[in-house]
């Protein structure tokens, strides 16, 4: 079993939980967290046991990042990430955005090491894909 934390602000939706329910048919058993603070407090012991993180990139900022550095609340996912990136430099990383790729700087998404980028409405099918072919071996 790939033990994925998926970081999402709508992580408890029904659509999501759906989506979650499928990939556990694919031997994926998903971790989500939507509270920001909560995850941020706890990223080391979290992330113990974690294969593969997927994030959305936007989300509310809450107390944690502010608007400018999140381009409105657009960017937090990357905001997220650089975090994620202090405590494990090699976990797989998979942005799932509303947004396109190149909304993005693709030097920074480099630089944080992202495995993949899929647009939603990505189907649970093709993101299973997408985390068995991104996992560290």
């Amino acid at each position: 079993m790939i033990n994925v934390l998926y970081i999402d602000d709508e992580a408890d939706s029904e659509k999501m939980l759906s989506k979650f329910d499928v990939l556990r048919f694919f031997d994926i058993n998903v971790i989500s967290e939507k509270d920001l603070t909560h995850l941020l407090g706890k990223l080391d012991i979290i992330l113990n046991g974690i294969d593969l993180i997927v994030v959305d990139m936007i989300m509310p900022t809450k107390d944690e990042y502010n608007l400018d550095d999140t381009n409105g609340g657009k960017h937090t996912g990357i905001a997220v990430i650089k975090d994620i990136r202090k405590v494990n430099k090699k976990i797989p990383i998979i942005i799932v955005s509303i947004l396109h790729r190149n909304s993005f700087d693709e030097k920074l998404l480099q630089a944080l090491n992202i495995s993949d980028f899929k647009e939603k409405s990505i189907t649970a099918e093709e993101l299973s894909y997408s985390i068995k072919n991104n996992i560290i071996n």
